[in-house]
């Protein structure tokens, strides 16, 4: 029978180990009793960062951490080391760790003012990788309110997330969104937000609706149209 070896280095074990432990999960290697200690998590996490690495489940670990510390799991809580490892993590990736920071921000905890700008920034950047449906339907509801944060945020998120969902032999997509893009729902939704965040001076929304150079676009799109209805009228005479 052949045995299939696995090597993980010491760090990322560590991390495995901190992740069983902290939700209890049963693992052979990991966590054999399958108990739920924080305390041990939280040992195992601290190992794992202590060794100055980075990568995906470094950036996790300490996501974990500022967990313990804002929930008091087995230790103090204590809101103000929350807040510093939550902002180590996303500073490293972590799409968790950057919706913790973002929560941070919007409602003004651990420490800090509320700042809706600062907020709506990190949720971008969790939003590129990964985020919460709770955290979707927040940004949306500032959106609809009309902040203009939100607005950039929630118009750049539906543009990317479009463009990134079209398969790369979608011929059909493709000129539909070079020439017809006010015919796609979602293309209208993001540019909607993205000026009315542009008109009232939200700089990433400026710079990135600048970009998309709407009014020449429409009018490449109204040529091509006459263009078209043209040669129709042209082989129906």
């Amino acid at each position: 029978m052949n045995t299939v070896t696995v090597n993980v280095s010491p760090v990322i074990e560590e991390y495995h180990k901190g992740v069983a432990y902290f939700h209890g999960e049963e693992h052979p290697w990991y966590n054999p009793s399958g108990i739920q200690d924080y305390e041990k998590a939280l040992n195992y996490f601290m190992s794992a960062i202590e060794n100055k690495s980075s990568g995906e489940e470094i950036a996790e670990a300490y996501n974990y951490i500022g967990i313990i510390f804002q929930n008091g799991l087995g230790v103090n809580e204590d809101k103000k080391k929350a807040f510093e490892y939550f902002q180590t993590a996303a500073e490293m990736g972590s799409w968790r760790g950057a919706e913790h920071l973002a929560l941070k921000y919007y409602w003004g905890e651990c420490g800090v003012e509320k700042n809706i700008e600062k907020a709506m920034m990190w949720f971008y950047m969790a939003w590129q990788k990964g985020s919460s449906q709770d955290c979707i339907d927040l940004v949306k509801e500032e959106a609809a309110k009309g902040n203009r944060d939100a607005q950039w945020c929630l118009g750049e998120i539906i543009y990317s997330s479009y463009h990134s969902s079209i398969p790369d032999n979608d011929l059909f997509t493709a000129i539909r969104l070079l020439l017809f893009w006010y015919t796609i729902p979602e293309i209208k939704e993001s540019v909607k937000l993205l000026q009315s965040s542009a008109e009232q001076g939200q700089k990433f929304a400026l710079k990135f609706y600048q970009s998309l150079n709407i009014t020449k676009r429409t009018v490449y799109s109204v040529m091509i149209l006459i263009v078209i209805l043209v040669a129709i009228l042209f082989f129906l005479i």
